[in-house]
């Protein structure tokens, strides 16, 4: 199922951290030998495809960027030397439909959620409970910060009208 080719990250990482390509079973034989513990994802690597950010408040996408790998990593975290470019416009509708339905699924109030575009397909990557926004707001054109705070304003208020 996962290809010849497969990712392996841990169940609570971020950043990219101990994110690998397994290409061979001498690779994971390596790696489950060095693995520090704890819970790890496989996950199938589709090779080609675009990464997405899609950042979320309530079941509503607000923001989107492209993730772009370096040329030395497969891996598009910016700590991992990836970059952020701005979404195509003709993506943006359906980027931010499929993530609000995502953060809808989880009952995530404020998400960064990663997909991969391909075969005019999208697929849901990881929920990012706490996701950096460092330049979204010059590069999405949103204020993402001062939609976070109303954001937080209104399901605060709403919360006090109901006690």
């Amino acid at each position: 199922v996962l290809g010849s080719s497969f990712v392996v990250k841990p169940d609570n990482g971020s950043k990219g951290n101990e994110v690998v390509k397994i290409n061979s079973e001498s690779e994971l034989t390596e790696f489950a030998a060095n693995c520090a513990g704890g819970g790890y994802l496989y996950q199938e690597l589709l090779e080609d495809a675009q990464e997405y950010r899609i950042y979320t408040l309530g079941d509503k996408g607000v923001a989107t960027y492209k993730k772009v790998p370096s040329q030395e990593d497969f891996r598009a975290n910016l700590h991992a030397g990836g970059s952020m470019l701005p979404t195509e416009p003709e993506m943006e509708t359906e980027l931010r439909d499929f993530g609000g339905h995502i953060a809808d699924c989880f009952g995530a109030e404020i998400a960064g959620i990663d997909v991969f575009f391909k075969d005019r397909e999208l697929y849901f990557l990881e929920l990012n409970w706490q996701p950096g926004w460092e330049n979204l707001d010059k590069l999405s054109g949103v204020q993402f910060s001062h939609e976070t705070i109303q954001y937080i304003l209104d399901r605060t208020h709403q919360v006090k009208t109901r006690l």
